[in-house]
């Protein structure tokens, strides 16, 4: 998806003003009839220094020289934290860019080239090009000298620390005097990106990504970055197979600009605070390379779908799509039609259980494209820097086809903080990244988190209840013009933001309840189920229903359903494997199962989800007055459309109380009011009034010993 670096102010030195970013080529096809609509990054490269800090030499003292033929020295005078206007700051927010300035003396000056280094919080030092300040002038000069800009993830103190003449091209009198010294004070807590979904909380009630295969496709990975490579925590290589080029340093490879940044945001393990630390730094991770965002002469890449392919084999279990790419005409793309990449991804997720998360688009189409038009999938859109408004520029639904999109937004599409592929340089990490590219990977990250704790705890890891589980979790933001969350579509989704901002605190609430099962449930939870046959059976059938019991007090109630259309693999070539022969097609045969949403309250329908394309239904009542509440899942078709369904997940959250088991009435009590209420349904389905206590359908025996057996 469109990455750019926003901010012109990368790096700033003084006296060497190099402008122009390396703008790279965009919207080129890269095959017969494929299309890929994802601009390339604009690599940051060392631009003009901060505002008022042209730097440069401070001063000369021509009328006091030092005495000719002294060997010449380099000293520091002073080390200051500034910001992006070159003021002198006493600490930084957290994940805010921030530069280092140095005053140095250089005494008796040459001409040779020197470089001055800087090492902030960590091993490694970034080297500024050299400079051969001081020449043509003698006896003593004063300069200033402005590099960056870093960032810190935690607040904390952190150590930097400046070398002048850093590769010891200068023969001076004192090396001692070379150096400085600077304590960074970071406030603030944490980067807001990864405060605002909760990411921290997630590691630690849900997983790290502890036996978690995450893939890329994409550019190629960095899989050299510190915060990227080693062995897990049950001492397995994190990376388990690249496909992907090998002409970079130590083997490493170039054109990684883009990968290396998105799932840095998943996939980092900081060696300390100050580091980032992704969402789920203990998993391990496939990458596969099919797209030359850096345009480099010669370099091949892989086609689509043996990038697809190769993540498959290699057993992932979450994708991250911060790309958009079809082949075929726009329309098949827009209304999720087209076989690549949205019946790719859709069939991914239904045929293989592999949870894919692509990023809307901002291509300036009227729709979302492939795959972000696909019906299984999870499509994230983003936040403009304010981080409580949807990003403008992403191409927004409904879908050409009329299906709501995004499911919902991740994070900050407009100035992101993320790792980066030029760590080499001393810069692990940087601010400034632009594009929905940034906010697909916190979704990535919060499925790896829920995987992980699925694999640990043996719940559902259906790809359907993951879909359920995070869309549900969303916090409704701003819209574009500023107005609030609308929940206008058939589904009940907002098409800027789907359900709004991930939150990583109500998916724990939601995963860590546990599954539930149609009947008697309480909040919060979430159910796999299937239904028996359709509405248009009559006598009962075609319906699950979910009696939450009776809210005490106003509180808010959120519910989503998800299902997926089934999709299937057409392996061209025979070989069992995804490949450039292949194609994925959908079938008459087995169309998506359509379920409709209903939510009473004391018998009384209050809101519906009821689209007929959308493959997930939203409710959401954003202060439900109290009452006895029921959901309806009501499988919508044709008489004898078959004896089960395609199984749906439900989930559904509240902040509010609710009376429990049996209490029919809501009163807090069992007694034997709630007695004459099931009595007077039995027999019968009980709809509405939450008697049918195992939920078979039917108020019978089993409701009456059920209700027995929590009498007062």
């Amino acid at each position: 998806m469109f990455y750019t670096i926003k901010r012109a102010v990368r790096f700033a030195m003084a006296m060497a003003a190099i402008s122009g970013a390396n703008a790279l080529a965009d919207d080129s096809p890269l095959a017969a009839e494929a299309i890929i609509k994802s601009p390339a990054p604009a690599i940051p490269n060392p631009t003009k220094p901060p505002a008022g800090g042209v730097g440069g030499m401070l001063g000369h003292s021509p009328n006091a020289p030092l005495p000719e033929g002294l060997t010449p020295n380099l000293s520091v005078l002073s080390v200051q934290l500034v910001n992006s206007n070159n003021v002198a700051l006493v600490s930084i927010p957290a994940g805010e860019p921030f530069w280092i300035r140095v005053q140095f003396q250089y005494d008796n000056p040459t001409c040779d080239l020197y470089q001055i280094g800087r090492t902030v919080n960590g091993p490694i030092q970034q080297l500024a090009p050299e400079i051969d300040w001081g020449c043509g002038f003698s006896g003593s000069t004063n300069w200033v000298h402005i590099w960056g800009g870093w960032v810190l993830h935690n607040e904390g103190v952190y150590s930097a620390t400046i070398e002048l003449d850093a590769t010891d091209a200068i023969a001076e009198s004192n090396e001692s005097d070379n150096t400085g010294n600077l304590s960074i004070v970071v406030t603030g807590g944490q980067t807001d990106q990864w405060e605002i979904v909760q990411a921290d909380l997630g590691r630690a009630a849900l997983s790290e990504g502890t036996d978690v295969i995450v893939g890329t496709m994409d550019d190629a990975l960095d899989y050299l970055h510190p915060w990227l490579d080693g062995l897990d925590s049950l001492g397995r290589p994190r990376l388990i197979a690249a496909n992907q080029n090998s002409m970079g340093v130590d083997g490493g490879p170039i054109n990684a600009g883009h990968a290396t940044a998105v799932m840095g945001v998943v996939l980092a393990r900081g060696l300390n605070g100050g580091d980032i630390t992704g969402l789920a730094p203990d998993a391990r991770y496939v990458s596969a390379e099919f797209i030359n965002r850096a345009s480099i002469p010669g370099l091949q890449v892989l086609d689509v779908r043996e990038a697809a392919g190769f993540l498959v084999d290699h057993d992932v279990d979450v994708i991250n799509m911060s790309w958009s790419w079809w082949a075929g005409s726009n329309t098949s793309s827009q209304s999720g039609e087209g076989s690549i990449t949205n019946l790719m991804a859709d069939y991914l997720s239904y045929g293989l259980n592999i949870v894919c998360v692509p990023a809307v688009n901002q291509l300036g189409f009227p729709t979302p494209t492939a795959p972000g038009a696909a019906r299984n999938v999870i499509t994230v859109g983003g936040l403009d820097q304010s981080l409580t408004r949807v990003w403008e520029p992403q191409d927004d639904g409904p879908t050409l086809d009329g299906r709501a999109k995004p499911e919902l937004v991740g994070n900050d599409s407009a100035d992101a903080v993320a790792p980066t592929s030029f760590w080499r340089d001393g810069f692990l990490a940087v601010s400034g990244f632009g594009g929905t590219s940034f906010a697909a990977p916190f979704v990535t990250g919060a499925a790896a988190q829920m995987i992980g704790y699925a694999k640990e705890h043996g719940v559902s890891r259906d790809h359907r209840v993951i879909k359920a589980i995070i869309t549900n979790s969303g916090d409704p933001v701003l819209r574009v013009d500023g107005s609030p969350w609308i929940g206008n579509t058939m589904a009940g989704l907002d098409n800027e933001q789907g359900t709004g901002l991930l939150s990583i605190a109500r998916i724990v609430d939601m995963y860590v309840a546990g599954e539930q099962e149609a009947g008697n449930v309480t909040f919060p939870g979430f159910d796999l189920n299937s239904i028996q046959g359709s509405v248009a059976d009559g006598e009962g059938m075609g319906i699950a229903e979910y009696a939450f019991g009776r809210l005490l007090e106003p509180a808010e109630i959120r519910i989503t359903l998800a299902t997926s259309r089934p999709t299937f693999w057409n392996d061209g070539n025979g070989n069992g494997t995804i490949d450039e022969s292949d194609f994925f097609f959908t079938s008459s045969d087995a169309p998506m199962e359509q379920f409709e949403l209903d939510l009473f309250r004391d018998d009384v329908l209050v809101l519906s989800s009821t689209s007929v394309i959308d493959s997930v239904k939203h409710v959401r009542l954003a202060q439900a007055m109290p009452g006895r509440y029921v959901l309806r899942v009501n499988r919508v078709g044709q008489p004898g459309i078959g004896a089960e369904s395609e199984p749906y997940a439900l989930a559904w959250w509240s902040d509010g109380q609710f009376a429990g088991l049996g209490d029919l009435n809501g009163d807090g009590v069992v007694n034997g009011t709630d007695l004459a209420i099931l009595l007077s349904v039995w027999n019968t389905s009980g709809s509405g009034t939450g008697a049918d206590l195992n939920g078979d359908g039917m108020v019978n025996g089993a409701d009456l010993a059920a209700l027995l057996s929590v009498w007062n």
